[in-house]
């Protein structure tokens, strides 16, 4: 069984190679639409492992712990109204009390306790009652804990990333994960999950900001084209271009995909060694392919100019 895992940036056209493998029911995709950012995100499981093994200080094993709860509500929550959430959920499994089962098995130790440090970043609520609670000689029962070895932790992990994708995959197909991964750590973000194929999708920073412009990205800077050129070099440039040669790892640019080029479509069957036939699927190439080239009806000649003067070893030619 594999993983297969699509990772872009924002606007890079990832989705579209994300819904186009989800339409060959060659997959299995256990949250459909939802971007699979567990590993990823602050206070994920790349920062307990490295806080485990490079980082190690019962403050951050704390603070970490504490995000991670946080991070679990977020991804179970259903977004309406001004709450966030990402509503991941199965009918029969408790994706809650799953995860919140990992996130203890990876505790070796509670004590009771609190650091100087932690006090001062806690509530002013909480603060106040611990010393309210300190004029009756009582003390607020705070607690502290450390996680288990690098050992432990790199199986318990990979144990529960199988059986968290795995919930309903009664056909036993290989598994399918959009955004699954990090595009400055592709490897180090998925290597828990089995046998990870992982799908690093690019494309013309022209198209990305004049996305950025049409769709009003908040996330993104959309406004000015300087900084845009800026903010894109930084993002490229903090790649991890090792991790990018690891043999599990193909890049492929959005305009190739869009534009049906076979050889693309042939590399990705090879990568995921799945045989994918187009014509199977209901993915609209042609919508996909109005998409390319499309800075040169929503950008000012100026803008491309900026672009192409600042950004010319990313541009697709």
């Amino acid at each position: 069984m594999n993983t297969i895992v699509t990772i872009g940036t924002g606007y890079s056209g990832s989705s579209a190679i994300y819904e186009f493998l989800r339409q060959t029911d060659n997959f299995y995709d256990p949250f459909p639409n939802i971007e699979f950012s567990i590993t990823y995100d602050p206070g994920g499981v790349m920062d307990i492992e490295e806080c485990i093994n490079k980082n190690y200080t019962p403050n951050k094993m704390k603070i970490i712990y504490e995000q991670f709860r946080k991070n679990i509500n977020f991804y179970t929550n259903k977004g309406y109204g001004l709450k966030q959430g990402k509503n991941m959920s199965f009918e029969n499994a408790n994706i809650n009390d799953l995860m919140i089962k990992y996130l203890e098995s990876l505790i070796e130790l509670k004590y009771k306790g609190q650091s100087l440090y932690l006090k001062y970043n806690d509530t002013l609520f909480s603060n106040l009652h611990a010393k309210i609670l300190l004029k009756f000689k009582k003390k607020l029962s705070k607690e502290m804990i450390l996680f288990c070895d690098n050992e432990n932790f790199q199986k318990k992990t990979t144990k529960f990333f199988e059986k968290l994708i795995n919930i309903n995959n009664h056909n036993k197909k290989d598994i399918l994960l959009d955004q699954g991964g990090s595009i400055w750590n592709p490897y180090k973000s998925t290597k828990y999950y089995v046998n990870a194929k992982c799908i690093l999708i690019f494309r013309d920073p022209r198209d990305i900001f004049s996305e950025f412009k049409g769709k009003s990205a908040f996330s993104y800077p959309g406004n000015d084209a300087e900084t845009f050129c800026y903010w894109y070099k930084k993002i490229l440039s903090n790649i991890n271009t090792n991790e990018l040669k690891k043999s599990n790892m193909l890049k492929i640019n959005f305009e190739d995909f869009a534009q049906k080029n076979n050889n693309t479509l042939s590399l990705i069957s090879e990568h995921i060694l799945t045989e994918i036939n187009t014509e199977n699927t209901d993915f609209d190439f042609s919508k996909s392919a109005k998409n390319v080239c499309r800075f040169k009806e929503n950008l000012s000649n100026n803008e491309i100019e900026i672009i192409e003067k600042n950004l010319k070893e990313y541009l697709y030619i």
